[in-house]
């Protein structure tokens, strides 16, 4: 007999919905509708509002699209997006002051901001083609600097395959030299003759020590490519500096190599990973209309009180919805633009199969699991929506349709699922950002403000949500 209304889970399901509370929405941002009363929405059949997805030319597009973001730069990331600008309105001022290390009195955070820019420069000396000499260092380093061997010599031998060769230093470099001239010589050895490089640095634990001088660790990567080779170094540093009153930066006092390793590809220079997504999804009407527009596309086109943003917060889950034992692939997606489901088809390409599985919901989606909640052998679909937790029901061949929603008491953005209390079923867990104002404090911009601020942990808040039988 056909069903008349939508299929529910078949066996009993348990889900034991913990949320990680980490700050209050802000009053005076997000809709004024109250989240726990909006229905969700999905798309009919694929179908997307013409409003979203039409390239027709009659659409009015702002001319810039969008000013450029006023900031500080530190290297590839930004410090803090807006810290060079110096007006704000009232409710951003105070938040904005607070991302500024310095004027919230946190001196180390302020530090790692100045090495991390000083860093920058050995990374771009080292990115670039000519031999590292003395006088690229002296705005760098004091001129007594101390630096042991970078690339030490004497290496064992951990790891042979059939591509790969891993060596690693049995202890770091005693020896210790001094002078721009020992640095430089230490830098260079880094990189190979005849060989294209790519440095990473980065900052991972700052040591203060004296109102003159502090230290830190440092993680270095560089990855070399030859002709039929390829090398990458792993190693982690120790710098010390001395450090000076005002705007002058710190400066370089001594550099030691405490972890090396290096990572040998010898006979070939092909990485062992190669980017296929326009191979698999090249012929593919939503890879082509909707992936491969930029955030500004959109931005210009859709109302921002759907949830579009700049950063990306939207995750995806694999697995075999259909029962081919192939994995598919669920990606969520901003506001206004619906979520995906791609079929991996047996030549590896994937193919859309949102409008079938009713999968495609509209809302702001930040991650998904595709897990078998019911334990009927097929994988179900978790999605974190906005202020809701939503839980679909696969009937075997792909296709899904809603068994429960919960709201939240913060917007639901990661998840995690395993047999928590060991009764045969799969529970979740959800971690929540952006809590409603009804719940905790929070500043103009959400998320907890700043982020140096170890306050901050107070509010966090585990919640038990909702048991269902």
């Amino acid at each position: 007999m056909k069903r008349t209304t939508p299929p529910r889970l078949s066996c009993p399901l348990c889900l034991a919905i913990l949320l990680i509370s980490c700050t209050e929405q802000d009053k005076n941002s997000g809709s004024d509708s109250d989240p726990d009363n909006r229905p969700p929405s999905q798309a009919n059949k694929n179908q997307t509002s013409s409003a979203a997805l039409s390239h027709s030319s009659n659409i009015a597009t702002p001319s810039p699209l969008l000013p450029p973001s006023p900031a500080v730069k530190a290297g590839p990331s930004e410090t803090a997006p807006g810290l060079g600008q110096e007006a704000f309105i009232a409710p951003l001022r105070d938040a904005y002051d607070r991302m500024d290390p310095l004027k919230d009195g946190w001196q180390s955070e302020a530090f790692s901001a100045a090495a991390k820019k000083q860093l920058l420069k050995i990374q771009e000396l080292l990115a670039q083609g000519e031999p590292i000499v003395a006088s690229d260092l002296q705005d760098l380093a004091v001129r007594d600097v101390l630096s042991t061997s970078l690339r030490p010599d004497q290496l064992r031998e951990d790891f042979a395959g059939e591509r790969l060769r891993v060596l690693r230093a049995s202890t770091p470099p005693p020896a210790r030299s001094e002078g721009l001239e020992s640095l430089s010589a230490n830098l260079n050895q880094l990189r190979q003759q005849g060989s294209t490089v790519e440095p990473h640095l980065k900052i991972f634990r700052v040591v203060p020590e004296s109102p003159t001088s502090a230290a830190c660790e440092v993680l270095f990567d560089l990855a070399s490519q030859q002709d039929s080779s390829r090398n990458q170094i792993n190693a982690t540093w120790t710098c010390k500096w001395e450090l000076s009153p005002g705007d002058t930066p710190p400066m370089l006092s001594s550099i030691e190599v405490s972890k090396y390793e290096e990572i040998i590809q010898e006979g070939e220079s092909t990485p062992l990973f190669q980017d296929v997504t326009s191979t698999l999804l090249k012929d593919d009407a939503a890879y082509q209309e909707q992936f491969l527009l930029s955030s500004d596309h959109w931005r210009a086109r859709l109302p921002r009180e759907l949830g579009l943003e700049p950063v990306a917060n939207h995750g995806l889950a694999i697995g075999d919805v259909n029962g081919d034992n192939l994995d598919d692939l669920y990606i969520c997606q901003q506001g206004g633009l619906p979520n995906r489901l791609f079929l991996q088809q047996r030549n590896g390409t994937l193919r859309d199969f949102t409008a079938e599985s009713g999968t495609g919901w509209l809302e702001y989606c930040a991650a998904a699991l595709l897990v078998d909640l019911d334990n009927d052998g097929d994988r179900d679909l978790i999605v974190s929506q906005d202020f809701r937790v939503l839980v679909m029901a696969n009937d075997g061949k792909g296709a899904f349709t809603l068994a429960f929603g919960s709201s939240t008491k913060a917007q639901s953005f990661s998840l995690a699922a395993a047999d928590y209390d060991n009764d045969g079923l799969v529970d979740f867990y959800v971690c929540g950002y952006n809590a409603s104002h009804a719940e905790l404090r929070g500043g103009a911009m959400g998320e907890p403000m700043p982020f140096h601020d170890a306050n901050t942990v107070e509010q966090t808040q585990i919640v038990e949500v909702a048991l269902l039988k």
